[in-house]
């Protein structure tokens, strides 16, 4: 994202490199305000639901809420899979496997 010209996108993950830890110190360096949680997953199951945005203490909605350093915390519960133009990659890439 940051070579496409994204600075404030940064991506974590529930179980591997990097996580939480690792975006929630990049986060407290800047001066982002408002935090936006997006699952980057075709459905949004479980990680989405308690490990990113749900409401035990251990969830990274919770995490960065009782960081006090943003103004706002909200979470995006869609996964990938609802996006129109996801979509249609799906359908084109379906398609041309069948014609080989």
């Amino acid at each position: 994202f940051k070579e496409m010209g994204y600075p404030h996108i940064h991506m974590g993950t529930v179980e591997a490199y990097p996580e939480l830890l690792h975006v929630t110190e990049l986060l407290k360096k800047s001066d982002v305000k408002t935090v936006h949680l997006v699952p980057f997953m075709i459905v949004a199951g479980d990680h989405a639901n308690n490990d990113m945005a749900g409401s035990d203490e251990d969830s990274w909605m919770s995490i960065f809420k009782a960081s006090g350093k943003f103004d706002r915390v909200d979470a995006q519960i869609a996964g990938l899979g609802s996006v129109d133009a996801i979509q249609e990659i799906y359908i084109r890439h379906t398609a041309d496997a069948m014609n080989e």
